[in-house]
């Protein structure tokens, strides 16, 4: 439920029990407002950083098991971008939904100046509000700085990663396809990255699967279903052997990416091929270089 302080008042004045999650800046502040100006003590503060150095404060696996009334409330008081979902799925696992009330219902990442990390958060609350089952991939990593934002958006997801981590190879150029004044600018470029580079920006680094090599070798082993992907290959054969590889393991409602549609030649003619043998559309992204696939649902 989203926050309403009125609320929050008459139910710990009717005898609920105040939950303050987690409990930073913002949890302090609404604490001093209810102790100060409406005379309220029984909140209880939860944070599972906090709780190994003050006694008075409980982590959050200590609410399962609870017996809950309508009267008592978890107030998730946070606007941390970096964990914004994966606080909120934490709460969800301890305590009943409609006992949970939110400050900032909407991600901040919805409010991004880069408008596909926008696309991605917005997709990814589709995808959360329908339960679409699956992990999260990117071909095309480069220094990581989409993946780590799939990383933060899904923080419970498994997130695979591919890329050689060392560039382009010329054999995957296609020039029946491939533009070659296109090709020639990048095909020595990209690669100055690591794995060890790219995993230093990830969040959670535990829910990451590094594929390194070349598509589609390093698709050969993998056995998962998926409900976003992000293709940023720039190539027309990567691009392709990816979408028919990704489309056959997407669930039902599942998205894919797929990066510089508009800006290189052989990204757009992947996309349209593969969408012509597939008796598929796609959509532009407001980023001005991205097109979005989604499998129909069930």
């Amino acid at each position: 439920m989203v926050f309403q302080m009125d609320q929050i008042i008459m139910k710990a004045q009717g005898g609920g029990r105040i939950y303050l999650y987690p409990y930073g800046t913002i949890a302090m502040q609404i604490e001093e407002i209810l102790t100060r100006r409406y005379g309220i003590t029984n909140i209880i503060r939860i944070d599972n950083d906090l709780c190994k150095y003050n006694k008075e404060i409980i982590p959050i696996h200590e609410l399962s098991g609870l017996i809950w009334n309508e009267k008592d409330v978890v107030l998730i008081a946070s606007n941390n971008e970096k964990y914004f979902r994966d606080i909120r799925l934490t709460a969800r696992k301890y305590v009943p939904e409609e006992n949970i009330y939110d400050m900032l219902s909407d991600n901040p990442k919805l409010f991004a100046s880069d408008l596909r990390i926008v696309s991605l958060a917005m997709v990814a609350d589709e995808i959360y509000k329908k339960n679409i089952s699956g992990a999260v991939a990117e071909a095309g990593v480069y220094k990581g700085d989409f993946a780590q934002h799939i990383n933060m958006i899904f923080p419970d997801r498994r997130l695979y990663l591919f890329d050689s981590f060392e560039g382009f190879r010329k054999e995957s150029v296609v020039e029946k396809f491939d533009n070659k004044d296109e090709t020639a600018g990048f095909i020595n470029r990209l690669k100055d990255t690591s794995v060890e580079e790219v995993m230093k920006k990830m969040t959670f680094p535990n829910q990451v699967i590094v594929k390194k090599g070349y598509i589609p070798e390093t698709l050969k082993d993998v056995n998962e279903t998926f409900a976003f992907v992000n293709l940023d290959m720039d190539l027309y054969l990567p691009i392709y052997e990816g979408l028919n590889f990704f489309w056959e393991k997407l669930s039902s409602g599942g998205y894919i990416f797929i990066h510089d549609f508009y800006v290189y030649a052989g990204a757009e003619k992947a996309v349209v091929q593969f969408c012509k043998e597939k008796k598929l559309g796609y959509i532009g992204l407001c980023d001005r270089c991205s097109v979005a696939i989604v499998k129909p649902i069930d």
